[in-house]
């Protein structure tokens, strides 16, 4: 399960290589994303898993503010 874990992680360094979004917009995507699951009452795996594969594509791509 570990070797799986490793294959679904985003790069723990990958706002470091962006160069138009930082840590302050990330966190406001974030916030927002909570409201949106509060709104709708969802479970908390889908926050989750909904972080996680926005930071697994940030960690790939590089992304303008207009995309967020």
């Amino acid at each position: 399960m570990l070797k799986k874990e490793t294959k679904w992680q985003a790069d723990f360094m990958y706002m470091n290589r962006q160069e138009k979004i930082d840590e302050t917009c990330r966190s406001t995507l974030i916030d927002w994303l909570v409201q949106i699951h509060f709104n709708f009452n969802l479970m908390p795996e889908t926050l989750y898993l909904t972080v996680n594969a926005f930071d697994r594509f940030c960690s790939m791509v590089q992304i303008s503010k207009k995309e967020v």
